[in-house]
């Protein structure tokens, strides 16, 4: 059972960084890109914010519910007696954690995309983000 476990967390872990390689190299595709063709293709941003020299900072957010379900106890029986009881667990309140992504872009003043950053725990991992 424990090497199930280590091999799965493994395996998530291998996945997670590979994902965030590649999404690392598609938003960096659109250095040197014009503003313009980003917010074609990506829309405009949730955020602009302008920096003190001058640059813009385009913040793209994605944010997505996800609900895991309360975990399955099996009951437990007991005897005593002859007679069996069977203890139903109490189970716990399903619980609701949020994904998201944000994806942020260095504009300079030349309306030309300087830089590209992202954080989060469920940035897309699909070409359409890449500038080609």
């Amino acid at each position: 059972m424990r090497i199930y476990l280590f091999v799965s967390l493994l395996a998530f872990f291998m996945t997670s960084c590979a994902t965030a390689n590649y999404y690392n190299k598609a938003i960096h595709t659109w250095q040197g890109a014009p503003a313009d063709l980003l917010k074609e293709k990506w829309g405009e941003p949730d955020q602009l914010i302008t920096l003190p020299n001058g640059n813009k900072l385009f913040v793209y957010v994605t944010k997505a519910p996800r609900y895991t379900p309360p975990p399955l106890v099996p009951a437990a029986v007991t005897s005593s007696g002859g007679r069996a009881t069977v203890v139903a667990p109490s189970r716990p309140m399903s619980s609701e954690i949020t994904l998201s992504c944000t994806t942020t872009f260095e504009v300079g003043r030349d309306n030309k995309i300087m830089s590209a950053n992202f954080s989060g725990n469920n940035c897309p991992t699909d070409e359409r983000f890449g500038q080609k």
